[in-house]
């Protein structure tokens, strides 16, 4: 993964990020370099992207 901010290339599965404190289950990825973080990319946004460009859903199979 390459860092938004800085540029930075990472292994996102290696993340350390901490967790916040209020909440310790968040998805976002920190860059080790810089600190940026970002938000794990969904599943939910990829269909929509999908479904918004008229792609067909390969995980529907009732519509083949």
């Amino acid at each position: 993964m390459k860092c938004a901010l800085c540029g930075y290339e990472f292994d996102p599965d290696k993340n350390e990020c901490r967790g916040c404190p209020i909440n310790k289950k968040c998805r976002s990825i920190c860059c080790p370099h810089c600190g940026y973080s970002t938000i794990e990319r969904s599943g939910i946004i990829d269909w929509i992207k999908r479904v918004i460009k008229g792609e067909k859903d390969v995980a529907d199979k009732r519509r083949d």
